[in-house]
């Protein structure tokens, strides 16, 4: 079966002026550029006695992460500056890219905030913390 005059399943050539229309609309809108990372994907693990976070960094540096507590909420967030140059002839091309992301996490309330310990090994932010010992145990009888 033909369509357009050409047999179903093989690959249809475009004239170069589309392949050159679609880089430079790319270019204008800036989809060429690398993207910021605004969400950066998030894992949890809950036991007995601690809570575990997962959040995917890739390209950061433990010096571009900061994190911050704020009572019961834990802010992390992550900005670096990179550049990249591209000679293309007579013309050189230079761009600034600065990826920043931001992630407020609101903590359980037996969380003891003294035992949080993050590290970030392969583009992998490690978070962990304990949860509060019981302070005391107590049942109550009804009057």
């Amino acid at each position: 079966m033909k369509v357009f005059g050409k047999e179903v399943g093989t690959a249809i050539q475009f004239p170069p002026i589309l392949k050159r229309l679609k880089k430079w609309t790319e270019h204008a809108l800036g989809m060429d550029k690398p993207r910021s990372l605004a969400m950066p994907s998030t894992g949890s693990t809950i036991s007995e006695t601690d809570f575990g976070l997962s959040i995917a960094m890739p390209g950061f540096d433990k010096i571009n992460v900061k994190m911050e507590l704020r009572g019961y909420t834990l802010i992390i967030s992550g900005k670096k500056k990179e550049s990249r140059e591209v000679k293309e002839g007579h013309s050189v091309h230079r761009e600034f890219v600065r990826p920043t992301f931001r992630k407020t996490l609101d903590l359980p309330r037996d969380v003891d905030p003294e035992s949080i310990h993050a590290t970030l090994k392969n583009g992998l932010l490690q978070v962990r913390f304990s949860k509060r010992e019981t302070m005391y145990k107590r049942v109550l009888r009804v009057a």
